[in-house]
């Protein structure tokens, strides 16, 4: 099969909008007219306000650009005239909001506002000129930029891409429209920006090694950046804009604010041509225009964190006018002027498809009608379960998918979301379940650490099943952040601290002690009775039976002003296995922590593979897989690499992968690649490759694998 190319036009051509399209934009432009009349002034961005103060000032900036490309619609007039005057107030404000939180952010979106009003009125941004000081004064000693502002905004690395690309991309639209900038600081963040692009063209997180959640919607901002430079023709520009067309699906996906990506991604794709942008409106756009609600606003369409009322009472509003603004402006970049000052270039070819290792054929062997959404499919004594996400258990003949019993989850009262998750140990299933509120509705994150869980949460427990019949339950008191399995006992960490060793057999809980609460990057081993060994985002520690520690570690160098952090653990009979954010991999010992042999990988250790399941001839190995696409064998006496295999081929790859032991291989779930792959465990060969959509649930059984799929459950013979 010989591989499609696909050119794009010089000239990019504006594609006609559907009726429901045009209906559309009508209704969310109303929306905002309305919404900005109506909304506060922004006066503060302290960082104890900052988020929604941030939020407010992104929105009014989107808001009010799309509102100056309609300069024919005298009824948004009034609009036009309040945003210009609520964002006039705040910029006349200048050194009081110098260095203040999220400046990093709100700083780009004001200048896109001020040119594109330049450009629209033909008259001279006044306020830019001091916008790009800030912007220019912002910059790190790394070369990029991120929050910037004080604690609580240390947290974070000191360079993100996300907010690098913004600085870069008004610097070039202010440069290319005539105003000063500074080339130095320009040359710095460019220089960063080619040493921290991945070889597959993604751009990462926040720096060098320091990747999370999907690439593609920063990367297509990069493009942007990029372009806004003169940069269209280098080599890594093509890199960044094949990955950004292999992944446009997963842009909606990108850390941490989605509605960001799929604004920033409609706007590069519609600046790489027409068939770029009609990808991008089959890819995105579509699911888009499906969330809109009656009102013209739009609901974000990912459930991340875009929705989270971080802090205040006008967090619901700012963020609907935050969403509704970010999708409408993706919906309408063929209007934005600053879109069209930037420098067109040489037509753009989309990548060569290419095959690679077919996909294997396969036996069906039967399919069900799945008995509500799954959530999960387990092996567990012989069965296979199959958990819904009302927590009710199916448990069913792997031969035929007949159901030999069924168990009834526990609903939730009005108002209140289910979460549910399942482990088997030995021969036990394990299911923690969790009515609470929605996180749209949850309390002020600035207000949760002292606040009692039980005030946003109605209840939590967990439940054991043997011989497809409830074993015993037991309350929590907050969710479960880790958990470990040992002999006769269950490790527990919940999410207000609370260290728990509970008896497997019975539900007793055997001990009881106080842990760091943790944030991010939370994991759990048990190293013996009532000891444990925890990661702590940049802590790694482990406490005796009493909750004292016995020892920690604590990663150091990597992101700037935080330490990279322990990403991945897992026990081994030699010690503790355990993997950074900034690719080292190690082996400590158990009693003191001490290091072993530590082996420098490269990409943030995403997944590590559990001892014990792999054949007998590749027992000497530990596995894991990298973010930038690598599933690796590692000598676990000595941390000799023995082999390395790429798996990515330029898709997104920095996601949990699903990696299971079967036999003597390794099944590796790619989700970007909509493929299930083997590898021999003892050399890393590919063995055969699946097809296995993104999202789809499975489970193995020996050469059997049971997936969910379009009409329920399917169970196919892959030899």
């Amino acid at each position: 099969m010989f591989p499609l190319l696909l050119i794009l036009c010089l000239t990019p051509v504006r594609q006609s909008p559907s009726n429901q399209e045009t209906a559309g934009v009508e209704a969310a432009m109303e929306f905002l007219a309305g919404y900005v009349q109506e909304c506060p002034a922004p006066t503060s961005l302290s960082s104890v306000a900052g988020n929604d103060a941030g939020k407010l000032v992104v929105a009014l900036s989107v808001a009010g650009i799309l509102l100056e490309t309609y300069p024919e619609r005298d009824d948004w007039q009034a609009a036009r005239e309040a945003v210009r005057s609520k964002l006039g107030s705040f910029l006349a404000a200048k050194g009081a909001l110098t260095g203040e939180a999220f400046g990093g952010w709100i700083y780009p979106f004001l200048s896109f506002y001020v040119l594109e009003q330049s450009l629209q009125t033909e008259e001279r941004a006044n306020s830019l000129p001091w916008l790009i000081e800030q912007i220019e004064d912002n910059q790190n000693r790394e070369g990029g930029w991120g929050h910037s502002g004080s604690a609580p905004l240390q947290f974070y690395p000191s360079t993100l891409i996300a907010t690098t690309n913004l600085a870069l991309f008004a610097l070039g639209l202010a440069d290319h429209s005539g105003y000063e900038v500074d080339q130095e600081t320009v040359a710095d963040g460019l220089a960063l920006m080619k040493k921290v692009q991945g070889k597959g063209g993604a751009m990462p997180y926040g720096g060098p090694f320091y990747q999370k959640g999907h690439e593609a919607g920063r990367t297509s901002a990069t493009l942007l950046a990029w372009a806004s430079q003169g940069l269209h023709q280098t080599s890594a520009f093509r890199k960044a804009a094949d990955y950004c067309w292999r992944n446009a699906r997963f842009i909606p996906k990108g850390h941490a604010s989605p509605a960001l990506h799929v604004l920033l991604g409609s706007w590069s794709f519609h600046h790489l041509g027409p068939n770029a942008a009609q990808r991008y409106r089959q890819q995105v756009l579509d699911r888009v225009l499906a969330a809109q609600n009656p009102d013209g606003s739009f609901e974000d369409m990912e459930s991340s964190p875009d929705s989270f009322l971080a802090i205040g009472p006008q967090s619901a509003a700012i963020n609907r006018a935050y969403i509704t603004a970010m999708y409408t402006g993706s919906l309408l970049a063929p209007r934005v002027k600053i879109l069209q000052s930037l420098p067109q270039f040489e037509p753009w070819q989309a990548p060569e498809e290419t095959e690679g290792l077919p996909f294997a054929a396969e036996e069906v062997l039967w399919e069900v009608p799945a008995l509500g959404k799954i959530s999960q499919l387990l092996i567990c004594e012989g069965d296979l379960v199959e958990l819904n996400r009302q927590g009710g258990l199916r448990f069913r003949n792997p031969d035929s998918g007949e159901i030999l019993a069924s168990l009834e989850g526990e609903p939730a009262p009005d108002g209140l979301e289910i979460q549910c998750r399942a482990w088997t140990f030995q021969d036990r299933l394990f299911v923690f379940q969790s009515h609470h509120l929605p996180e749209t509705k949850a309390l002020p994150f600035h207000n949760k650490k002292s606040a009692d869980e039980k005030q946003y949460a109605a209840k939590h427990w967990i439940r054991t099943y043997r011989q497809r019949a409830l074993n015993w339950s037991l309350p929590l008191s907050a969710r479960i952040i880790a958990l470990d399995f040992g002999e006769g006992k269950l490790e527990l960490w919940l999410g207000n601290g609370s260290l728990l060793t509970v008896d497997s057999e019975q539900g007793e809980i055997l001990n009881r002690r106080q842990a760091p609460t943790s944030f991010v990057n939370s994991a759990l081993v048990a190293t013996g009775i009532s000891e444990s060994i925890l990661v702590r985002e940049a802590d790694l520690l482990q406490l005796d039976s009493g909750g004292f520690t016995v020892w920690k570690m604590r990663t150091v160098g990597g992101r700037g002003l935080t330490p990279p952090a322990w990403t991945k653990i897992q026990k081994y009979p030699n010690g503790l296995l355990a993997g950074t954010s900034h690719g080292q991999l190690q082996m400590r010992d158990f009693s003191h922590g001490g290091l072993l042999w530590q082996r420098s990988l490269g990409g943030s250790i995403t997944t590590i593979l559990k001892h014990g399941e792999a054949a007998p001839d590749s027992d000497s190995l530990a596995f894991a897989t990298t973010s930038d696409g690598r599933l690796l064998g590692v000598e676990r006496t000595s941390g000799e690499l023995r082999w390395t295999q790429f798996f990515s081929q330029g898709n997104e790859c920095n996601l949990p992968t699903g990696a299971r032991f079967n036999r003597n291989e390794i099944w590796l779930h790619h989700q970007e690649q909509d493929s299930l792959w083997v590898y021999r465990a003892t050399d890393g060969k590919p063995q055969a490759r699946y097809r296995l959509p993104a999202g789809g649930l499975w489970c193995l059984d020996q050469n059997r694998v049971f997936q969910r799929s379009s009409q329920g459950l399917l169970a196919l013979r892959r030899p």
